[in-house]
Order: C-alpha cells, then sequence, then structure tokens
C-alpha cells in the first residue's frame, strides 16, 4: 500500500501515475474544508504598473 507518510519522497509522483503502477484497489481521499473563491479582472492594467508591482500582485492571492 502506498501511503503520503511511509512514501513521502515518491508519494507525489506516483498520484498522477497510477495507471502506471498498477492497479488500483482503494483510494482515501483527503477532504479539504470549504472555503470561497473570489476572482477580480482588471482590465485597463497598465504594463508599467504590474512590471512596477509584480511580486506583490502575485503573492496576493492564493493560488496566483
Amino acid at each position: 500500500m502506498l501511503t503520503r507518510k511511509d512514501d513521502g519522497k515518491i508519494f507525489p509522483g506516483a498520484v498522477v501515475n497510477l495507471g502506471a503502477i498498477g492497479v488500483v484497489t482503494r483510494v482515501t481521499l483527503k477532504i479539504e474544508p470549504t472555503f470561497e473563491v473570489r476572482q477580480d479582472v482588471y482590465t485597463n492594467l497598465r504594463l508599467e504598473q504590474l512590471k512596477d508591482h509584480f511580486a506583490k500582485i502575485m503573492s496576493a492571492g492564493y493560488s496566483v
């Protein structure tokens, strides 16, 4: 059995290759709490502003 705890080094690669590592007979899912998502779109952002504040803009989001 492959587990995140026991097989930490190979686990991230193995989960994307489930069909390649053999027959999967059981899968346990890690459940995450729900959360709200919001998206803001700035259509008139000048390229100069993006370049000047790139790090701040990219670090402002959860999944940017």
